[in-house]
């Protein structure tokens, strides 16, 4: 088996294992680290000229934040379930080649 096949497969079910059994508070810290991390990963793209990468970085960093402000909303008339919003958010950002698996 490639190695770095091996370790993108152990970080994903890593991933996976701190979704599930994270406190809500833990599911928001996430959120905000995987929309920095992407933030940098877009600066580090854009340093080395590589256009395409700049906007998949940064489109995936607007849809965690998009996420996190529309846990946040106050005009919703129902209690709003950040758990399950959050853990939707982190699966737009897991770029394991079967990401779309992702379970709510």
């Amino acid at each position: 088996m490639n190695p770095m096949r091996a370790l993108r497969q152990y970080q994903k079910v890593n991933s996976h294992a701190q979704i599930s059994e994270a406190t809500p508070h833990r599911l928001v810290q996430m959120l905000m680290e995987g929309g920095l991390d992407r933030m940098a990963q877009a600066k580090g793209a854009m340093a080395r000229g590589d256009i395409a990468e700049k906007g998949l970085m940064l489109g995936k960093a607007i849809d965690i934040i998009i996420g996190l402000r529309d846990g946040l909303q106050p005009e919703k008339k129902r209690k709003p379930r950040v758990g399950r919003e959050a853990r939707r958010s982190l699966c737009l950002y897991d770029q394991s080649p079967d990401a779309g698996q992702c379970r709510q």
